[in-house]
């Protein structure tokens, strides 16, 4: 199991791209902060179930990239992350536009409202994960629609 002392090692490659924690429950948010704020080249982020905060997603995605204009993400994995608000999805994603994979499923940030905002704001998504989210309905949604082609307005 990873504690803090290894994260803080891990804080130290600052080369890289890929960064996989998932379940990793005894690094702090202060470590995960220390990583996100060293390791500017990660494209592909996986802190599923851990104690990711607004705070650190602001430095990850908003802080570093100001460090490193060219980074692009490509993958975020924040599933079973508890302390995130919607701010993730209304205020820190759309600004990141070649997001491919995202993952939230079981994130209480997941709201009705917030991801309608943040679905109309994207269009290189592949992948949301949005499975087992306690704030979104069980019941269908009545919602405007954007846009629809001929064959989805058969479904």
């Amino acid at each position: 199991m990873l504690t803090d002392v290894t994260g803080f090692a891990i804080a130290s490659c600052t080369k890289l791209v890929e960064l996989q924690l998932h379940g990793c429950v005894l690094l702090s948010t202060k470590v995960l902060n220390r990583i996100v704020q060293e390791c500017l080249d990660l494209i592909v982020v996986g802190f599923s179930g851990l104690a990711v905060t607004d705070e650190t997603i602001d430095l990850l995605l908003r802080q570093s990239p100001k460090k490193c204009p060219k980074k692009r993400f490509h993958t975020l994995l924040f599933g079973g992350c508890r302390h995130l608000s919607s701010a993730l999805l209304t205020d820190y994603l759309p600004s990141h536009p070649h997001l491919r994979i995202l993952k939230l499923s079981r994130c209480g940030l997941v709201n009705p409202e917030s991801l309608l905002k943040y679905a109309s704001s994207v269009d290189k998504l592949q992948i949301l994960d949005i499975s087992k989210c306690p704030n979104l309905p069980k019941a269908p949604m009545k919602t405007p629609v954007a846009k629809q082609s001929k064959d989805e307005a058969t479904f």
